[in-house]
This record gives structure tokens, sequence and C-alpha cells, in this order.
């Protein structure tokens, strides 16, 4: 289902266009685990439900017209969109999806969860009191890993906002498109890797010597009657390698889930059309353009996520897997163009 409203103002200067929807598809195509009195150890079932609602609105107008030979378009455009699990199969609540990481820690963290936007993030993580604060040992000053997975979020953007600008003078046209993308969050396994190997700034900040995990707080009650005060003076012992390689922090996926929100200047592009005719009178050459381009310029996101670019997901091309990025792919790129066009 759909409806929506599009309105012009002002000869079309003032251009606003509106789309309301929701939509929902049965029998997704979804992996499972079978018995292997079959023969086989898993098969693709057509099972679930999922919807998908949101609003689009994009609005466009021209600030300037002709002033001088100047002239000035701008468009900006805004989506909102959830998708959530109505269901999987019967007996099923969830549904762990393939991303095509399990080894060692780097387990699956995309999941289907019904009721849950898709898809969720399911992560390991420490021991954690009520409101949130770590759970650290009295005597090593040290976190215990929490034996249920812990849900943290989604991986699909729910807001998308996009800006495109169009100046125009005299021959030259200068363009620049942005966006920004937020909502939801990301699994950086890069960050455990760089800490593995002690190359990240992440595992120098406190020179490698005995530290107090910030926010942690100690026991002093029992296991059936926990009693949490703040810890200011347990600090973990040998806080160098064995800390960032083999301890519960280091290997929980909860310590490298950040947000997967950015801005980022996508293009700017200047062109510019030499008058050919009026500089040398050619007939041969009817119109000639050069210009510059830039791609994937600048990028800002939350100062949590010091690792990487969040649209950058591992195995994205050939599988479901969305949320998670760690060193096996191509890093993001920054790029430049130069063209030169000419009309026979």
């Amino acid at each position: 289902m759909e409806g929506g409203f599009e309105v012009s103002f002002l000869k079309n200067r003032i251009h606003l266009e509106s789309n309301f929807y929701r939509s929902r598809t049965k029998d997704q195509t979804i992996p499972a685990t079978i018995s292997y009195s079959t023969g086989y150890a898993s098969a693709f079932i057509n099972a679930g439900e999922l919807e998908t609602k949101g609003i689009e609105t994009d609005l466009k107008f021209t600030p300037v017209v002709d002033l001088g030979g100047f002239s000035w378009n701008l468009s900006l455009n805004y989506t909102y969109n959830t998708s959530k699990v109505l269901s999987i199969y019967p007996g099923l609540n969830e549904l762990p999806i393939n991303d095509g990481t399990a080894y060692g820690i780097l387990n699956s963290v995309s999941y289907a969860v019904v009721g849950q936007q898709f898809p969720a993030l399911k992560v390991t993580d420490v021991l954690r009191d009520p409101q949130g604060h770590i759970i650290v040992d009295a005597i090593t000053g040290l976190p215990k890993k929490n034996a249920a997975l812990v849900q943290m979020g989604h991986a699909n953007p729910n807001n998308i906002f996009g800006f495109a600008s169009n100046f125009t003078y005299k021959g030259f046209n200068l363009n620049i498109v942005a966006d920004y993308r937020s909502g939801n969050m990301i699994q950086n396994a890069v960050g455990n890797a760089l800490d593995f190997t002690g190359v990240s700034e992440h595992s120098t900040l406190n020179g490698r010597e005995p530290f107090v995990i910030p926010n942690s707080v100690i026991n002093t009650g029992t296991a059936d009657a926990p009693v949490y005060v703040p810890n200011t003076t347990v600090a973990v012992t040998n806080a160098s390698r064995a800390f960032w390689v083999s301890s519960d922090y280091h290997n929980t996926q909860a310590a490298y889930q950040t947000s997967a929100a950015f801005w980022k200047l996508r293009e700017v592009s200047l062109n510019y059309d030499i008058p050919v005719e009026a500089l040398f009178g050619s007939k041969v050459i009817k119109a000639a353009q050069i210009g510059v381009v830039g791609r994937n310029l600048l990028m800002w996101r939350p100062r949590t996520n010091v690792w990487t670019d969040p649209e950058f997901n591992t195995n994205g091309a050939t599988s479901n897997a969305v949320g998670y990025t760690n060193e096996d792919q191509t890093p993001p790129t920054r790029v430049y163009g130069f063209s030169v066009k000419l009309t026979f």
C-alpha cells in the first residue's frame, strides 16, 4: 500500500513530493539446519513474513533563477524506513543469518528476530549490572563474559538524508552531493584484530600499564543478592599483551560494537563549457567541456567508531550480511578524476 502527494509553488521553483508506504513480504528464502538423517546438513526453505514501512520526502527548489548569469538549484530528500520481522517459521522466534564469519569469537551477528527490525545484531558481551556498568573481579579487576548473547540494535539505517546542490555561472557548473545515515549499529571486528596484534591506538591508550576499567563496578554482596559499588581502585592485572589477546573483554563483540551513523560528502564536480565557437570559430568541434571530480571526499562519524567506514560491510555482495566489518574487505577509497568531452 502506498499513498502520497505532490505540490509545486512559484512556477515550479518549489516542488515537494512525499510518499507513505507499507508492504508485507511472505515466504522469504531462508537457510535452515535439518536432520543429518536426511542426508543433508541444511536447506533453503520459503518461510517468514517481513513488514516494511516508511516515508519518503523530496524537496526541490531554486533559490536563484538567473542573477547575472548565476543560478542555483537545491534538492533535499529524507527517508525513514523500518523492516520488522513478523514471523519466521512455526515454533521458531529467531534465526541466525550467515555472514561468512564463523571462526573464533567472530560468529554470526546478524539475526532475524520476531518482533524486531531486520537484521537484528546479537553479540557477546561482558557481565553488567542493571545500569549497564561492567562488573569486574575484586582481585584481578577483569570482567567476565556473559554466557548469553545480547541484542544491540540492528544493521539497516532508519534515517537517510540526502543533499544535492547545483551552481551554474557563465559556463561553469558546480555539483555537490552529500548524505547522512543513522539509526543502525555495526560490529567492527577489524578493531578486535588490530587490538590483538597491538597496532591500534586503542590498545595503547594507557601505555599498556595497569588501569581501572572505566564505569566498572564490584559486587560486594553475593551471587544471589548482589551489591554493586563503583570500582575506583582495582586495576586490571597484566594490562599489556594478555589483556588485548586473551581477556574476556577483548574476546567479546560488544567491545567493538558502535553506531553506524555518518555524514558523507559523496561527490563534488566542477565542469566548464568552453566557448569553442567564440574562441576559435571552429566548425569541426561543436562543443567542448573539461571537468574535475572527487568522490568519497569526507566522512564524519561518531567518536566511538574509530575503525572504518560503516558502509563497507563484509561479504555484502554474496549474502544478506550487513552490520559487520573486518580486515578481510577492501578499505574505503577517495577517488579523483579529470574529464575532457568533445562534440563533433
